[in-house]
């Protein structure tokens, strides 16, 4: 936050290092989000640019890839830029999470666009990456699991989309709150409401994958998968505000992400099921007074 020069340098390094170990693309893209979220869109773009440059470069010299930067660009920063200049303008986290599902369904629906038949493309990508899909921790053959895998492939790349650019946005909040505002990332969080409207939608989109079938009943799954994803962060703000309320002992928050690791399809369906119901219900208004 010194000088414009001191966020290229970290974003573009921590860019660069996660073609190595991804999970520092988060870092980059969190850089992005605190810069937008403390001076605004306008001082932000010069920013972006400039990593944009310095990561074409470094991953020129050192990977002989020119086009590193732009990926980046496209896929993680700029999205980022737009969620921070919505909570920056709306001052509300459910504004941008509900873009951020918007923009993973945009992506679920471009796949369809761009491939006849998403499903048989995923599944011979998968099956000529053989060698990293390993199935000898599964009891079907390659080819059965390229096939099982395939059908859900489109619809984890949309939520993953979504899911990344939240994950950006809510560290570069939290770093925003530690240096600006101690304590407001925590208040805000467990606050946080997306609202009744996408659980219609979510609803709708339930019902055509129940009455339909074919590319319909798929489209339609893939979607509600995005939609879900994102109303996971609506039920991990309620057991927050909850914990908070009642006991503030954070071993029943190490405990819900313990099983969040250890049974993440499982775990991530319930807390999206709390966030939906949430919307309806009001937990946090019934029994700790918080929410709206």
């Amino acid at each position: 936050m010194r000088t414009p020069m001191s966020a290229i340098v970290v974003i573009a390094v921590t860019a660069t290092l996660a073609l190595l170990l991804m999970p520092l693309g988060y870092l980059s893209g969190a850089a992005v989000a605190l810069v937008n979220l403390h001076q605004g869109w306008r001082r932000t773009l010069p920013v972006v640019a400039g990593a944009t440059l310095a990561v074409s470069l470094l991953t020129l010299l050192l990977f002989s890839t020119p086009w590193s930067g732009a990926a980046f660009l496209l896929t993680l920063w700029l999205p980022v830029w737009g969620l921070a200049e919505l909570l920056r303008r709306r001052a509300a986290l459910g504004w941008p999470l509900l873009f951020a599902a918007l923009q993973g369904a945009l992506v679920v629906v471009a796949i369809h666009l761009l491939l006849t038949d998403p499903v048989a493309w995923w599944q011979q990508l998968l099956l000529e990456m053989g060698e990293a899909v390993t199935a000898s921790s599964s009891d079907l053959p390659l080819s059965e699991l390229a096939a099982e895998l395939a059908q859900v492939m489109t619809a984890l790349v949309g939520a993953s989309f979504a899911l990344t650019q939240v994950f950006c946005l809510l560290i570069g909040r939290w770093w925003q709150a530690m240096l600006y505002n101690p304590g407001g990332f925590r208040d805000e969080f467990h606050a946080l409401q997306i609202g009744q409207l996408p659980t219609v939608v979510a609803a709708l989109l339930f019902l055509v994958v129940t009455v339909s079938e074919g590319m319909a009943a798929q489209l339609a799954g893939e979607l509600l998968l995005v939609v879900l994803m994102i109303y996971l962060f609506q039920g991990l703000a309620v057991a927050h505000a909850l914990v908070a309320s009642r006991s503030g002992n954070r071993l029943w928050l190490l405990l819900l992400y313990l099983l969040l690791l250890l049974a993440l399809p499982q775990m991530a369906a319930l807390l999206a099921v709390v966030g939906v119901a949430d919307n309806w219900v009001r937990f946090r208004r019934q029994l700790t007074g918080q929410g709206r």
